[in-house]
């Protein structure tokens, strides 16, 4: 997976952690463990990016080459929904959006 892709991932993981309204301390490990087993450096960055807004799901959805990756990104972003429990009906419609974007089923 390129550097580029990755960051991709994980600003996707970083705005599921933000689905909800709110970063749980949980969902924020989350994100940063991705980081790390992606080689992703700089996740304050993202994470920050994410709280910022302006990010759009589709345009971090068409950075993903193949579907092997979009299900990487997707997966990584329901252990985030999930870290601080179960995912409550805004991270849920969230994964779904993400789904779509994804061209997967959810």
């Amino acid at each position: 997976m390129s550097a580029q892709t990755a960051a991709a991932v994980i600003t996707i993981a970083a705005l599921a952690a933000d689905a909800d309204g709110r970063r749980d301390p949980a969902e924020r490990a989350e994100v940063v463990t991705a980081a790390a087993r992606l080689g992703v450096p700089g996740v304050d960055e993202l994470l920050q990016q994410a709280d910022d807004g302006g990010l759009v799901l589709g345009e971090l959805a068409a950075q993903l080459p193949d579907e092997a990756t979009r299900r990487v990104a997707y997966d990584v972003a329901v252990a985030v929904c999930n870290a601080d429990g179960p995912a409550n009906a805004r991270e849920t419609a969230f994964l779904a959006s993400l789904a779509g974007a994804l061209g997967l089923p959810e």
